[in-house]
């Protein structure tokens, strides 16, 4: 067990690098746990999901290298005009598109995390402050972990803008 709390405070104190990571959660997936973890365990898997990438649709790289193609030969084409959207105005739409569902993912996760404390807030009552420590410590966890998934989007959010301003300006 003591080996379990070391790599779950490994990877709550981001000293975990992207491999060993992805090993973690593999781990969390496939292994049964002791009671004691399984709040933690559900978190950091959900902190997975939110990092792992969304798949592209079937067909959706070939649509978008044949519309590239296209635009492409149209553009040296000067007599035939036909209207067409810039790629660049995909690639802002798919940005706005990318932006939206992270807001649309906090929003939720945030209120989520706001409707347990606030239950938690009614029914929990303390009679020393030792009863409370306990309960404080997986507060400032879950605080932890809501810092790390927000830094985490917001670094994959920079790698994306980055990337497609980079292909817009070509």
């Amino acid at each position: 067990m003591k080996d379990i709390r070391e790599k779950i405070d490994r990877f709550l104190d981001e000293r975990m690098s992207r491999d060993e990571e992805q090993e973690f959660f593999r781990y969390l997936r496939s292994t049964e746990l002791p009671e004691e973890f399984h709040e933690e365990r559900e978190l950091i898997l959900q902190m997975a999901a939110l990092q792992e990438p969304p798949p592209l649709p079937a067909g959706m790289e070939e649509r978008l290298t044949a519309m590239i193609d296209n635009l492409a030969q149209e553009s040296n084409t000067p007599t035939k005009r036909v209207f067409t959207l810039k790629l660049r105005h995909i690639w802002r739409a798919a940005a706005i598109v990318i932006i939206m569902l992270g807001g649309i993912f906090a929003a939720m996760w945030q209120k989520s995390y706001e409707e347990e404390l606030l239950l938690a807030q009614e029914t929990d009552t303390f009679a020393t402050p030792e009863e409370a420590l306990p309960h404080a410590n997986n507060i400032l966890r879950d605080i932890a972990m809501a810092v790390k998934i927000t830094h985490n989007n917001a670094a994959k959010l920079e790698e994306d803008i980055i990337l497609l301003n980079n292909i817009m300006n070509k």
